[in-house]
């Protein structure tokens, strides 16, 4: 079942520019089809990019993949949390020290892309099998209000946004 656009009220403000780059209303639908994509973007970058990084202290192309992946996992578990109406809040997490705790340059690009998309097929399967009304469920992360649909969006966005950092500053 589609689950609609999240409502301003189902997020923290902070995520207005992630929600706001994804324009479907079948965020599973979008989902899928943009994994499809996502493969070829990551295909496409030389190997020679992959360790590279734009400026003193930015990430690597390799722990951008890999920020995406951690992300991704964070947000599909507050998801399931609340889909199954456990609601104790969820704290947040810090990504610098996600990142400074994995060593990417040992990693080859392809086992980044393959996590990634391990990944996005278990984060598909749990939305596949969500029930309608468990989309609208409210919880709190980060000590702010997030819904099931919000945060299926969320997954979505930030990716988006760091695909695009990734072609303005890594790739242009």
């Amino acid at each position: 079942m589609e689950s609609g656009m999240p409502l301003e009220n189902e997020y923290a403000p902070y995520y207005n520019g992630y929600v706001r780059q994804i324009e479907s209303s079948d965020i599973v639908n979008f989902l899928s089809e943009n994994d499809k994509m996502i493969h070829k973007f990551y295909k496409s970058i030389p190997t020679e990019k992959w360790n590279y990084s734009y400026g003193e202290d930015k990430w690597t192309i390799k722990e951008v993949l890999q920020h995406i992946n951690d992300t991704e996992r964070i947000f599909a578990y507050r998801l399931l949390r609340i889909a199954r109406k456990d609601y104790a809040p969820l704290i947040g997490f810090d990504q610098n020290t996600y990142a400074r705790n994995i060593d990417c340059a040992k990693i080859a690009p392809d086992k980044l892309m393959n996590e990634f998309r391990l990944i996005r097929h278990s984060t598909l399967a749990l939305l596949e099998n969500m029930d309608g009304e468990n989309w609208k469920n409210l919880g709190n992360a980060s000590e702010n209000p997030v819904s099931c649909r919000a945060l299926a969006y969320l997954i979505a966005g930030h990716e988006k946004h760091h695909r695009q950092i990734l072609q303005e500053r890594y790739l242009d």
